[in-house]
């Protein structure tokens, strides 16, 4: 009985350090995946809002990241380097949209008549803003390199350096963009207004050459001698006049609040 005591409890005793050296690897593991799973989650959803608000198809997008998450077991190596290889691919993608925005930023700029000063001062801010983060020392894989017990695997750390690696790119990628993605769409609003008041005006104009038009030839005595003109013509006149003169002055009024709208948040207008 005690030989038999004495190699039961030698065998559980193997048993328990086994089931704790496979502890402490799946942890490990499970530490890695679940960061990947929510750097991913989070750079991807904000990539394809800003890219499906530059009117692009992000469909290939959206099935590469499925691939990456769902087709792998989660605690595998295959599945941690799809992860990986998935936060490189949003990287390019990110610089790839950012480029587009890049463009876009541009053409508004040239349009809104922006001096290099104010573009500059827009760069100047961005790149303060990035050196912050640059310099931010914290990462989401820091779990998994001090929480880990000895039994940690090499390629579970060498993956965790190598997702912080490439999710430091891509945070800053992804900043960058919606920062420019921001700045794109402040100045399409502001081009729309800029255009509106530009419009309005011109419908004025049109508008005030028609009714001078209109008294000229309403002014000329020589259509009283006209057999065809009568009372009815007159009356004619009077309501096309009223029905012009309302027009331009709910346009002008229109215009008015529209002007004081734009100065309240650009100041004069070019």
């Amino acid at each position: 009985k005690k030989r038999s005591t004495l190699v039961n409890n030698t065998f559980t005793n193997h048993l328990n350090i086994i089931f704790d050296t496979i502890q402490g690897i799946s942890y490990g593991r499970r530490l890695l995946s679940d960061s990947l799973k929510n750097v991913l989650d989070e750079s991807h959803s904000a990539l394809i809002a800003t890219a499906e608000g530059c009117g692009m198809d992000v469909g290939d997008v959206s099935q590469s990241l499925h691939d990456a998450l769902f087709h792998l077991p989660p605690l595998s190596k295959e599945h941690v380097k799809a992860c990986i290889d998935e936060m490189q691919m949003l990287v390019t993608a990110s610089e790839s949209v950012s480029q587009s925005e890049i463009e876009t930023l541009t053409v508004l700029w040239e349009g809104l008549n922006l001096t290099s000063s104010e573009r500059g001062q827009f760069w100047g801010e961005l790149d303060q803003r990035t050196s912050q983060i640059e310099m931010s020392t914290a990462s989401p894989f820091d779990n998994v390199l001090g929480e880990c017990s000895a039994e940690v695997e090499e390629w579970v750390l060498k993956s965790s350096k190598d997702a912080t690696r490439v999710q430091r790119m891509l945070g800053l990628r992804v900043f960058k963009l919606n920062k420019i993605h921001e700045e794109v769409e402040r100045l399409k609003h502001k081009q729309d207004a800029k255009n509106g008041i530009m419009s309005l005006n011109n419908e004025l104009k049109l508008l005030s050459a028609k009714l001078v038009d209109f008294e000229e030839k309403a002014g000329k005595k020589e259509r009283l001698l006209n057999k065809k003109f009568n009372s009815s013509s007159l009356l004619e006149e009077e309501r096309f006049r009223k029905q012009m003169q309302g027009m331009f002055t709910a346009k002008l009024e229109t215009l008015r609040q529209m002007l004081n709208e734009w100065e309240a948040n650009e100041g004069g207008i070019e």
